[in-house]
């Protein structure tokens, strides 16, 4: 017997089938005019309506059960963004909305076991480059840290029986096959934000995990966040008011420093979450922030050439340090008598926090964009945009160690607390853990998801943090297997 499904203004319907359960998406409107979608799961051998799901916007381009026919995944496009959902086929409720998407959704597809999610499509402009194809996990709806670039759009694709492969069929007539296998995501945590996350610092007792984001429309009030490093779960929105491009925790273990767009650097009580005291003085966006290991100083910077030094106890500006450009990046001795300061133009400038006088220069030809003293104070890391890291010997200024192995520019270096290792990471999506001592590489995070925009180890030495452009922040376990490379 035939049952009927009466689709009312259809256009286009979108099918998807699961054993008996029939799921259909469609719109009734336009791209340009999209209204609400109406997707519905019929049950084939009565034609009865069993859920039905509405999703805000947009035309749906495609629909996906998982194996066990428990979820529904939608892919749907509608005022200028791409939208994908996971629902429950009983309830119609929506579980899970994956964030930080690009491109036009179009395909959709579980993996055998139903715990991933593959998601991709295509750019929806000649000029630009083919969005990528990312996996999610079901059950959190978070990205996992592979991701292919196939080289043009996606058009379909298909998990392997034994979820190792991924076929990716493409729009310049090619097929892809991707391993699923060949590097495994080491991520012990992931938390993500809704927009990009600039800058990552951990509390002193290294529980708390604070992260800033971006605000591009100027409207956001979630870009600084507090996350539970054990749980990740958030534990406090702070409100900042605009993008925060770098944050800090003051040696006391109970305020957070944050700086960021609207030219302000705000304090705040951990515990109570309330804003203490706003430095104000600086007349253009605040790039970097640093804190004094002896908790006396705060020292900010940015688009003004200037670099202002506050005094922590009255709240109060103490002095300025005159650059010679744009300043990338600031950082405090463990002494605190020393405050390294990066340029646009390649400077890297030491000054003499009693006198406010510069107490050295070193000039290189490419622009420095990270910064860190090693915790004993006698070597100083750089991230630079040729892609090397460079280690100084602060006491020599002499030829530094070249670290080599980033392809683009290097935005954020770290040691570990015991200074025998240091992090790296930058524009080719990886992260690199090198030994001090040799210069070797010990470590490699490869396959994430976007740029890496800043790092952090805990004070305990168990974790390192990376705060991802696609808003996600990764964790891992810093104790590296010397022996061990994710390549």
């Amino acid at each position: 017997m035939v049952h009927p499904i009466a689709l009312a203004n259809a256009i286009h319907p979108v099918l998807a089938v699961h054993g008996k359960q029939l799921a259909v998406g469609y719109r009734n409107g336009t791209v340009e005019q999209p209204v609400q979608q109406f997707i519905g799961s019929w049950d084939i051998t009565t034609g009865r309506l069993v859920t039905a799901v509405r999703e805000p916007v947009g035309t749906v381009n495609d629909l996906a059960f998982s194996p066990d026919g428990r979820s529904l995944a939608t892919a749907s496009y509608g005022q200028g963004a791409p939208r994908v959902g996971l629902f429950d086929t009983q309830t119609g409720l929506l579980r899970h909305r994956l964030e930080s998407l690009s491109g036009r959704i179009v395909q959709l597809a579980f993996s055998p076991d139903g715990k991933r999610l593959a998601v991709g499509g295509e750019s929806g402009d000649r000029a630009k480059l083919s969005p990528p194809v990312s996996l999610w996990d079901v059950a959190t709806g978070t990205r996992l840290a592979k991701t292919f670039h196939p080289g043009s759009d996606a058009c379909s694709f298909s998990f392997s029986a034994d979820g190792r492969e991924l076929a990716i069929g493409c729009t310049d007539g090619n097929v892809r096959l991707c391993d699923l296998e060949d590097v495994p995501d080491d991520a012990i945590l992931t938390v993500r934000g809704k927009k990009e996350a600039w800058s990552v610092a951990f509390s002193r007792d290294s529980e708390t995990l604070a992260v800033g984001y971006d605000d591009e429309a100027g409207v956001d009030q979630e870009t600084l966040k507090l996350w539970d490093v054990r749980t990740g779960k958030e534990r406090a929105n702070l409100r900042h008011g605009a993008m925060v491009s770098e944050v800090a925790f003051m040696p006391d273990g109970r305020t957070l420093a944050s700086a960021g767009y609207d030219k302000v650097v705000k304090l705040w009580d951990i515990q109570t979450q309330a804003l203490l005291t706003p430095l104000e003085g600086h007349a253009d966006r605040i790039r970097c922030l640093a804190a004094a290991p002896d908790g006396r100083l705060l020292a900010s910077a940015g688009k003004e050439k200037i670099v202002r030094v506050w005094d922590v106890t009255t709240k109060h500006e103490g002095f300025q340090l005159e650059c010679d450009a744009f300043v990338n990046r600031i950082a405090f001795a463990p002494d605190s008598k020393t405050l390294a300061s990066t340029d646009f133009d390649g400077g890297l400038v030491f000054w003499d926090m009693d006198t406010g006088q510069r107490a050295g220069q070193i000039r290189d030809t490419v622009t420095i964009f990270a910064l860190a003293y090693a915790p004993g104070g006698q070597s100083l890391a750089t991230g630079n945009r040729d892609g090397i890291v460079r280690i100084y010997d602060v006491r020599k200024h002499g030829e530094p160690l070249n670290l080599l192995g980033h392809k683009g520019e290097v935005r954020a270096v770290a040691y570990s607390a015991d200074g025998k290792t240091l992090a790296s990471c930058g524009e080719d999506c990886i992260v690199r853990l090198w030994q001090i001592t040799t210069g070797r590489e010990l470590l490699v995070f490869k396959n994430l998801p976007q740029k890496v925009n800043s790092l952090a180890f805990s004070l305990d030495g168990q974790t390192l943090a990376a705060a991802l452009h696609d808003g996600s922040v990764r964790l891992w376990h810093a104790a590296a297997n010397e022996t061990r490379r994710d390549d």
